[in-house]
């Protein structure tokens, strides 16, 4: 599988967004197609979902949930729906 990560998600911003738990509107390559999901990791959802005062939801398109928001959790979740993708099932 070639490598479904911009170039910018370099060394320094792998490290941010797993300090913060958050990477935001992230576009992926998967089977040749661009897709941009939200990844967090649970506690920082649970802040998010805190601080939206008043709001009883949150809402975010292509939002992922990973133990840890990390380049290898991100690489299993593209796995996954490559192959999800490959046998036909609805991504």
């Amino acid at each position: 599988m070639n490598t479904p990560f911009p170039d910018r998600f370099d060394e320094l911003a792998q490290l941010e967004a797993e300090a913060k738990g958050v990477l935001s509107d992230f576009p992926l390559i998967i089977n040749g197609r661009e897709t941009r999901f939200t990844f967090y990791d649970p506690a920082r959802l649970r802040q998010d979902i805190e601080a939206e005062s008043g709001n009883p939801y949150i809402r975010i398109g292509n939002l992922v949930v990973l133990p840890r928001v990390s380049k290898e959790n991100i690489l299993l979740f593209v796995q996954d729906l490559s192959e999800a993708d490959a046998d036909g099932k609805a991504v």
